[in-house]
């Protein structure tokens, strides 16, 4: 190893230096750097070891990572304006390097949040302005605070939220929206706009319709609520560790003209709604490694049905556009204008909503709740503010549950064969072999050759546990479905049992789910 290249001899070379600059009387730029640095900021370490530069030099706290340009840049003007030069370059990573040092050894740990951050029984939105201000809301209401009591970071890309109006009507939004919405998914979008301030697992919302019905308009008036970031659609991604990195600078994750989904994009969005991870090489010359950890509210727009697997569907909301006719089509422009007017008051709603949910939350009831059931339970505990149209949100989930169901085994030959057996009988047992055996009897030779068609007892098994979910939630001939093993050689059989009952207390006949405070 050179000289030029040995770190513990730059790390010398550097001593002498300082060492040197200071018989002469003289402080290098690296010095005057890392002087400026510990005299302006203080730092702090995220739970990932990432650290931070908090930097209060006579205006608003402003959050910075150490590496980022805006702090380097920061480091420059002081520098600047205490030498009457700029530092090179050598000088200023040096800096950097002895700050990071420092720091990781020296500098607490803190929470570090994106836009929004729960603490202590309140919600703080960062607005993304030059003054670092947040709002507070809690029960009591909601305030604008100048210095927040958590930190917020600014990522590359992040855009202003308009500072919100008191007296806004949620209801409001959809006045600005595509038309085509009917009352089912008004209310799932206006709960997918709640939920998304919430912590959480997170329900994505799917927005399908024909070209020209307004889906990529819709997706940007509810970024433009919640996280305004430029771009506010991102195109579809291409590998997961996009998708992760993505996450990791913004809080909403926005996808346009999605064209149905691989089976590795539908896992990972799952993922990142719910909460997932992923790690990578910082770079290909070392073993350091970054890891990212992000649970974010998903947006995803396309044609076409999006959510093919069960997995995703359980976790989606879809609301589906009407095509806009031509002639009452309106100039772009103008209805971006009057959004961008009437943003404070909407702003203003969604923070009355929240409030009334943080009193609502700990007591609200309800009959049954579906997946992402937290945030369920916490859109209904706001609800009471809300247009009596918008009330229903965990209904309106149900009741597009049982529209997947049945979407889902309409779509699926093998589904459709089960449901044909059934209808002949109340109960059905025996292996998987047993079971494909007389479905293959019900079908074509030309569907037993599809690909799509279980060739084996073991895939037929693997299809079954698949759809079983969506079987059980047939709202008219529901079927439950049971894995067991039998016997002294613990046989794996299958249980299918026609269950009515089920049916019958589906979302659309059932009494409705609604709010109930105790």
């Amino acid at each position: 190893m050179s000289a030029a290249s040995d770190p513990v001899q730059k790390a010398t070379d550097a001593a002498d230096e300082a060492a040197s600059d200071d018989k002469q009387g003289r402080r290098s730029a690296r010095v005057v750097l890392m002087d400026i640095g510990k005299r302006s900021a203080e730092f702090i370490r995220d739970g990932a070891g990432d650290i931070y530069a908090v930097v209060k030099d006579g205006g608003p706290r402003r959050v910075w990572p150490l590496r980022s340009r805006a702090f380097r840049r920061h480091l420059l003007r002081r520098a600047m304006a205490e030498m009457g030069a700029p530092p090179g370059s050598d000088a200023l990573a040096a800096a950097l390097d002895g700050l990071e040092a420092t720091a990781d050894t020296e500098a607490e740990r803190a929470e570090v949040h994106q836009r929004i951050a729960h603490c202590d029984g309140r919600i703080f939105v960062d607005l993304g302005d030059d003054a670092w201000r947040a709002v507070e809301i809690s029960p009591a209401g909601w305030r604008i605070l100048e210095t927040p009591p958590v930190y917020f970071v600014r990522r590359q890309g992040m855009r202003t939220l308009p500072e919100p109006a008191r007296g806004g009507d949620l209801g409001e939004l959809f006045e600005h929206l595509p038309a085509g919405l009917d009352g089912r998914s008004r209310k799932l979008v206006a709960g997918w706009l709640i939920q998304a301030f919430w912590r959480g697992p997170y329900a994505a919302l799917l927005v399908e319709g024909e070209a020209g019905a307004g889906k990529s308009t819709l997706c940007r008036r509810l970024v433009r609520l919640v996280d305004p970031r430029k771009p506010e659609l991102k195109r579809p991604p291409r590998h997961e560790t996009q998708i992760f990195v993505q996450a990791a600078h913004g809080h909403v994750l926005a996808y346009d003209n999605l064209s149905g989904l691989p089976v590795w994009l539908s896992d990972t969005l799952c993922a990142v709604a719910t909460g997932g991870g992923d790690e990578r090489r910082r770079l290909y010359t070392d073993d350091d490694v970054v890891a990212a950890d992000v649970c974010r509210p998903l947006l995803l727009n396309g044609i076409d049905s999006i959510a093919s697997r069960g997995d995703l569907r359980d976790r989606a909301l879809r609301v589906e556009l009407a095509a806009i006719p031509d002639v009452v089509r309106r100039d772009q422009t103008g209805l971006d204008v009057a959004f961008e007017a009437a943003l404070p008051r909407l702003l203003g709603a969604v923070f009355d909503a929240l409030a009334e949910g943080l009193r609502n939350h700990a007591t609200v009831r309800l009959d049954r709740l579906p997946r992402m059931a937290d945030a369920a339970r916490f859109v209904a505990a706001c609800e009471p503010t809300l247009r009596p149209e918008l009330h229903g949100f965990v209904d309106a989930v149900f009741e597009l549950r049982d529209s997947y169901a049945s979407e889902a085994v309409e779509s699926d030959a093998f589904a459709r064969e089960i449901v044909g057996l059934m209808r002949e009988r109340d109960t059905w047992n025996g292996t998987a072999g047993e079971l494909l055996a007389p479905l293959n009897t019900r079908v074509t030779e030309d569907v037993r050759e599809r690909k799509t068609w279980p060739q084996t007892p073991r895939a037929a098994s693997g299809r079954l546990r698949r759809i079983a979910g969506d079987l059980r939630r047939l709202a008219e001939g529901a079927i439950e479905v049971e894995f067991v093993r039998e016997g002294h050689d613990r046989r794996r059989t299958i249980s299918l049992r026609a269950a009515p009952e089920v049916g019958e207390s589906s979302s659309t006949t059932s009494a409705p789910s609604a709010y109930r405070p105790h």
